[in-house]
């Protein structure tokens, strides 16, 4: 049984010295605490002889009861079988518009083929979870859409020194993910709802993370400005947007993976597959569409294009055109 959250750190020696328990024959589990990164990949395992190592699948709460205080944990159920063979999206979100939302899973089921969305509500307030199950469920092409409540901060951002270490709850997400959900998935890609991929030579980027070594892609972003052709009038679009900055480095890499090929020692962080060192393809890239986000690291002011600073990504609004001229 995998523990899913931040790392213990300062808690690991109150934790280990706890008791904990499950109400079947024996009782007491073995904790074995490991946190990686800005996460954590920890065990529970049954002791005494002649018991398996595996927590019986009836096991629903454990209960923790040591110097850090007492806790029940609620035990969940496996959700690979949902996922099995499916090329999955999965995302972490807070209050995106539900139109992004929709627009986005849409993209991904056309150009790519996508056919399954695990969705990470970080405590959304403009909608419930229903909302957004309610609308990725009539995207045609998705078959499976599961909403996860996932109610905890995110983290302190970089600040001044540009130090990410302790932004812990998308890389948590990541990691209950992979264990809970999508293990048996024929392809997972993990990017955020203002992102977009798109391949070179029109295939999907699974197909490209499939035929990888080690059945996992690596890829480039580049920003998409909040500039448009015309003044935007109420909640922005996708296709709003298509004009990019030349002298802008690329944004961040994500990547896609089979994680029925990936080695089970990897981790799935935000920006790279730990320990792997992965060329990027330059063959794919995603673009990070500055205009179609909550602004909640910091406000990015609307434009109208000045064609003399800004070069228009014809791939991208092209592609992002169909999704008009099919819908």
């Amino acid at each position: 049984m995998g523990l899913a959250g931040p790392p213990t750190r300062n808690l690991a020696k109150g934790l280990g010295a706890s008791t904990w328990r499950w109400n079947g024959p024996g009782g007491e589990l073995l904790p074995t605490f490991y946190d990686r990164g800005r996460t954590q990949e920890s065990h529970l395992v049954p002791t005494g002889e002649g018991h398996r190592r595996l927590v019986p699948r009836r096991t629903r709460e454990i209960q923790v009861e040591g110097p850090l205080g007492r806790a029940t944990l609620v035990v969940q159920e496996s959700g690979q079988e949902l996922f099995a063979g499916h090329r999955v999206l999965v995302t972490l979100s807070k209050n995106n518009d539900l139109l992004w939302v929709e627009e986005w899973a849409e993209y991904y089921a056309r150009e790519h083929g996508t056919s399954a969305v695990l969705f990470y509500d970080n405590g959304s307030d403009a909608y419930t979870p229903e909302d957004i199950l309610s609308t990725l469920s009539r995207v045609p092409g998705i078959e499976v859409v599961v909403v996860v409540p996932w109610n905890f901060p995110y983290g302190p951002g970089g600040g001044p020194a540009v130090r990410w270490d302790s932004d812990y709850c998308q890389y948590s997400v990541l990691e209950h993910a992979r264990r809970r959900y999508l293990a048996r998935a024929s392809g997972v890609l993990s990017v955020d709802i203002d992102e977009l991929v798109l391949t070179a030579d029109g295939r999907a980027v699974y197909a490209h993370a499939s035929e990888a070594r080690y059945g996992a892609v690596v890829f480039q972003g580049r920003w998409i400005e909040k500039a448009s052709e015309e003044a935007v009038e109420g909640v922005p679009s996708f296709a709003d947007y298509f004009h990019y900055d030349p002298t802008l480095k690329a944004t961040t890499k994500k990547w896609c993976i089979d994680p029925r090929r990936l080695p089970g020692s990897v981790q799935w962080r935000v920006h790279s597959l730990n320990p792997l060192q992965l060329d990027v393809d330059p063959e794919i890239l995603h673009r990070h569409f500055k205009g179609v986000n909550t602004d909640w690291k910091y406000r990015r002011k609307a434009a109208v294009v000045d064609p003399e600073r800004l070069v228009a990504d014809l791939d991208i609004r092209d592609a992002v055109a169909r999704r008009r001229r099919s819908a």
